[in-house]
């Protein structure tokens, strides 16, 4: 039986460590480990750890005395993992209910494959959508057709806690890196691709709390910074692999315009709201990265998004809504 490693980076998430915890202790993985790395909470997050570890000898704790910053615990994980395969699940996040037990065997029937990943769905979304009985579909994918996607995507719509990597590959690849402070995922993923195959799963394997201490959610009140990231981390990346990964250079130029497009229809949306210096700035920046991409709307880019309607209808009632402007 393969074993699994479930890695907790906790940071004054007392709150939401029990359900985090329950829903991977949960799983139908017979060797399974979860580590907790708590990041020298002030909260009574370390005490909720203890008592979760005294309920289940599965649970064991790091704890850290100062605050070493978050990639200091999800590379304390990935030095610390033992098992066949890991996942990095935030405190905040859960594992949807027998997600991590079909992953497994699917990794396990293709040794050739880096990892596996699913939808990571919001925590409403999984409420109205619950777990799917049978249905579930599985693809596999080269990691150079996974690389390009996430050209396309940017990197949009996979998360921490919906990827289970294998962990002698993780060690091979190496750390997150820290001077990615949103990023850092989709660095990862671009770099664990390089080295073989990936299997993707159709049934939900996360569920991500949304609330205002959300990494996610502070980034994206920031468009510009976002965006500026992500160019950062596929440069990064196409300046490593270009040697070895064949098509390297079309990719890096797939991205680039995609991200163009992306600050096009967020200079627009932000425009259309009154945030006038903002989208000023996003037009600049789409510029810079690609002019060609600045000069008509980007339809495809707009198809491309998953609620592109629902979206374009949010932004245009704030629009029309007088007082109604949120950041």
């Amino acid at each position: 039986m393969a074993s699994v490693d479930v890695i907790v980076p906790s940071y004054n998430y007392a709150r939401y460590l029990p359900d985090c915890v329950g829903s991977a202790l949960s799983q139908p993985t017979d060797d399974l480990r979860v580590l907790i790395i708590d990041n020298a909470s002030t909260d009574e997050s370390l005490d909720v750890a203890r008592r979760l570890a005294r309920e289940d000898d599965r649970v064991e704790i790091v704890s850290h005395e100062t605050n070493l910053g978050p990639h200091a615990s999800f590379n304390e994980g990935i030095d610390l993992a033992r098992a066949d395969y890991m996942i990095v699940l935030c405190a905040d996040d859960m594992l949807a209910p027998g997600a991590l037990g079909a992953v497994v065997d699917q990794l396990e029937a293709r040794p050739d494959a880096a990892f596996a990943f699913g939808p990571e769905l919001n925590m409403g979304e999984f409420e109205r959508q619950g777990v799917t009985e049978g249905g579930t579909r599985w693809s596999v994918a080269s990691g150079g057709r996974f690389i390009e996607r996430c050209c396309h995507t940017l990197g949009v719509g996979v998360g921490f806690g919906s990827v289970v990597v294998r962990t002698s590959l993780q060690k091979k690849v190496g750390h997150y890196d820290a001077s990615l402070p949103y990023t850092d995922d989709l660095d990862m993923l671009l770099r664990l691709a390089l080295h073989g195959p990936v299997i993707e799963c159709s049934a939900p394997i996360g569920i991500r709390r949304e609330h205002d201490a959300n990494m996610s959610k502070i980034f994206l009140r920031k468009r510009v910074a976002d965006l500026r990231e992500r160019e950062v981390t596929f440069d990064r990346f196409f300046d490593r692999a270009s040697g070895v990964l064949a098509d390297a250079g079309r990719m890096r130029s797939v991205a680039r315009r995609r991200i163009a497009e992306a600050a096009y229809l967020s200079a627009a949306s932000h425009m259309l709201r009154g945030y006038r210096a903002e989208a000023a700035e996003l037009y600049r920046y789409g510029l810079n990265v690609k002019p060609s991409s600045m000069v008509l709307p980007p339809l495809g880019h707009i198809l491309r998004k998953p609620n592109a309607l629902k979206r374009a209808g949010w932004v245009l009632v704030e629009a029309l809504t007088p007082g109604s402007k949120t950041s």
